[in-house]
């Protein structure tokens, strides 16, 4: 068993030319590039939650989980919608709207932060 995966290895990599080399190294930079720049931010959790989504739906899937399938499959636009248009309301940034960080008492109050 481990001789046919070796020799089907060498001849996977013996088929290879350069350009498969350097495709697979730009794809790797920019993709460490793209980590690199969503790191500590809420894209990271976003990321993670939507992975995790498409996971339970693939796996629902080759299970052949039809209700959760097709609830999973019909959810994700929803959810893309829902994420793409979503507030910031939990980064601490700046807000916009009535929705920012202050209290009404009848008359705007803002906080500042210390």
């Amino acid at each position: 068993m481990s001789q046919v995966a070796i020799r089907n290895l060498l001849v996977f990599l013996g088929s290879r030319t350069w350009r498969d080399v350097l495709d697979i190294a730009v794809v790797t930079f920019l993709f460490y590039r793209l980590l690199l720049l969503i790191r500590g931010t809420r894209a990271v959790q976003l990321t993670f939650g939507l992975s995790l989504l498409v996971l339970v739906g693939l796996a629902a899937k080759v299970l052949n989980l039809q209700l959760t399938y097709f609830i999973f499959s019909n959810l994700a636009p929803a959810l893309l919608i829902g994420v793409t248009f979503s507030s910031n309301r939990s980064s601490g940034g700046p807000s916009t709207g009535w929705a920012g960080s202050g209290s009404w008492d009848g008359r705007w109050r803002t906080t500042t932060c210390s």
